[in-house]
């Protein structure tokens, strides 16, 4: 699988990875969010998982030059941190946990 990623789809894309932790401040719902890179959405969630417990999204972003920022939108009653931003195939210069630069 691996050799089908990096000859087909990482070609013309870099994967990026991050960690996105949640913390509860309300009674009750599921966790629920909107990540973005820049101002496009890449995805939204709606998944229950333990507090010590944490999801890694992957990105796949076109190799374009240029800054990147991450968001991450609460749309329930919980909040996030978005923390380990990474590179899994491809070179991308990490400024912090939500900034790369490609």
């Amino acid at each position: 699988m691996d050799e089908i990623m990096k000859k087909e789809v990482l070609d013309n894309a870099v994967q990026m990875r991050i960690d996105v932790h949640h913390k509860h401040i309300g009674r009750n719902g599921e966790p629920r969010y909107r990540l973005y890179i820049n101002d496009e959405l890449f995805s939204e969630r709606c998944y229950r998982f333990e507090s010590d417990m944490y999801l890694t999204e992957q990105l796949f972003v076109t190799k374009k030059e240029g800054t990147y920022r991450i968001r991450i939108e609460s749309i329930s009653d919980f909040t996030y941190k978005l923390r380990n931003l990474r590179c899994k195939y491809g070179t991308a210069q990490i400024i912090n946990d939500e900034v790369f630069k490609l």
